[in-house]
C-alpha cells in the first residue's frame, strides 16, 4: 500500500464510520495519543460531520509521508481549507498525525519533526530567553524603540495587573529558529495573554527578530515573505 492508497482507504472508512478499519490505518499513538494526533481528527470529523477528500498533493521520503486533501462541512456548505494527514513506514504506512500549516508537515517529511507537533515538547532556546531578559531591560528603562516589539508588547497593554515576564522559550533548530514568550504574571503558575516573537538564527551565529505571535506553534513555524 502506497501513501496514497492509505489515504485513500482512510477517506472511504471516514466516509463509511468503519472504526475498526480506521483503527488498522493508524498508528496505536495516532489513535491515542494527545495534541494533533489522526485519532483527534477522526472524532472531530464524526462530531462535526465533516468530510476530508485527500488531493495529489504527496511529499514522502525516508519512510515518512504527508498527504493533503480538502476539508469541509458540507451540511453547511463551507470549505475548511487544506489539512495534511501525516504517516510513517514501518511494516506498512500507518497515519499518526495532522495539520494545517503546510511547513510543519514538510518538517515532518525531512525528519525535523514528529508525526505529532507539540510545541511544548521541543527543547528550551537560552537564546531566546537571554533575548527576552534584554528586551525586558530595555523596556524597563524606556528604551525600546524596535516597532516589532513595540508592537508585540502593545497586545499586552491593556493589561495594568500583571507583571510583564519571560513566560517560554522553544526551538527548531535544525532550522535555527527560536522562540520567547513575554506575557503578563499574575502568580506563579498564572500567566496571562502572551506574545510570542520568532528569532531566526543565521549562518554566522547572529540572529534577527522576525515576526510576532499569539501562539509559540505560530511563531515557530512563520515563514518569511520572500521576494
Amino acid at each position: 500500500m502506497t501513501p496514497s492508497d492509505l489515504m485513500h482507504a482512510f477517506a472511504a472508512a471516514l466516509g463509511t464510520g468503519d472504526r475498526a478499519q480506521l483503527e488498522a490505518l493508524c498508528t496505536a499513538k495516532g489513535i491515542s495519543g494527545r495534541g494533533e494526533s489522526v485519532g483527534r481528527f477522526i472524532r472531530q470529523h464524526q462530531r462535526s460531520a465533516l468530510e476530508w477528500i485527500p488531493l495529489a498533493e504527496i511529499v514522502e521520503a525516508n519512510q515518512r509521508a504527508a498527504v493533503c486533501g480538502l476539508l469541509s462541512e458540507p451540511g453547511r456548505g463551507r470549505g475548511l481549507g487544506k489539512l495534511w494527514l501525516t504517516a510513517l513506514k514501518r511494516d506498512r504506512w500507518q497515519l499518526e498525525g495532522y495539520t494545517k500549516d503546510e511547513r510543519c508537515a514538510a518538517l515532518f517529511v525531512s525528519g525535523v519533526l514528529p508525526a505529532i507537533f507539540q510545541a511544548s515538547e521541543l527543547p528550551t532556546s537560552d537564546l531566546a530567553t537571554r533575548w527576552a531578559h534584554s528586551v525586558l531591560e530595555d523596556h524597563r528603562e524606556g528604551t525600546l524603540s524596535d516597532p516589532c516589539i513595540l508592537e508585540g508588547l502593545e497586545r499586552l497593554a491593556h493589561d495594568r495587573v500583571g507583571s510583564l515576564d519571560v513566560v517560554g522559550s522553544r526551538q527548531i533548530a535544525a532550522i535555527g529558529r527560536h522562540v520567547a514568550g513575554i506575557g503578563r504574571r499574575h502568580g506563579v503558575d498564572d500567566v496571562r495573554q502572551t506574545t510570542w516573537f520568532a528569532l531566526q538564527k543565521d549562518a554566522q551565529g547572529g540572529f534577527r527578530l522576525v515576526s510576532h505571535h499569539n501562539g509559540c506553534a505560530q511563531a515557530l513555524l512563520f515563514s518569511e515573505p520572500t521576494g
